[in-house]
């Protein structure tokens, strides 16, 4: 298997002291994510049901794996799992497939996905009154996302972009590359604060930060 690194974990049994039983795979086993979609790197809980009662079990993917014995009632879980790496920097996800494994024979499978929390700026050059576009993966889906705009320890605006959408938080929006000003605006050096707060604090959790220069252009 190929991947930036693998999170071995022991799956948390009921019945953790029953012996391994040789049994067929179940037609009724089942595994499921407690959520449809996550942020890399964050913590996963895992189950599954209608497994034979102490047989081999272990669930893999693409960087995670995990392996134990079912309970005595064919069931697991494991919370020590964390959501894998999605390997690029601008906003983007990836649909992960999931296998259960019972005695080595693949009996279930559900998918997840996972977003890196990340924001980009298309094109990142441009006037300040061009429209530019953002884009944002990762945050928390239905909510509003803002940019307040900052220059030497001041904030001179905030905008509203727009909502979340989809289980993985996305957003994408055309606004001015220089988003609360209008007119004319100095050179210098501006600070960018996107999180879901209407009001601007450097301590709000979930943030994303950046630095737009803005400079004079000879032809």
């Amino acid at each position: 298997m190929t991947a930036r690194h693998v999170l071995p974990a022991t799956l948390l049994l009921a019945g953790a002291g029953a012996a391994a039983l040789p049994a067929a795979a179940s037609a009724q086993a089942t595994v499921a994510t407690d959520r449809p979609c996550y942020v890399e790197q964050q913590p996963m809980a895992i189950s599954g049901t209608g497994f034979t009662p102490g047989a081999r079990l272990s669930v893999e993917t693409e960087q995670l794996f995990s392996a134990g014995n079912a309970d005595a009632g064919g069931g697991f879980v494991t919370t020590t799992e964390t959501a894998p790496i999605v390997p690029t920097i601008t906003p983007d996800k990836k649909t992960f497939t999931l296998v259960a494994k019972q005695d080595g024979v693949p009996v279930a499978q559900t998918q997840f996905q996972v977003a890196n929390f990340a924001y980009s700026v298309t094109p990142s050059r441009a006037r300040p009154t061009s429209k530019v576009r953002y884009r944002f993966s990762g945050w928390p889906t239905g909510r509003n996302v803002y940019v307040h705009v900052r220059r030497n320890g001041r904030t001179l605006g905030t905008t509203k972009l727009g909502k979340t959408q989809g289980a993985c938080g996305e957003l994408s929006k055309r606004a001015r590359f220089m988003p609360v000003r209008r007119g004319r605006v100095p050179f210098g050096t501006y600070r960018y604060q996107f999180d879901l707060t209407p009001k601007y604090s450097s301590k709000t959790v979930p943030r994303m930060t950046g630095q737009v220069s803005i400079v004079r252009t000879f032809r």
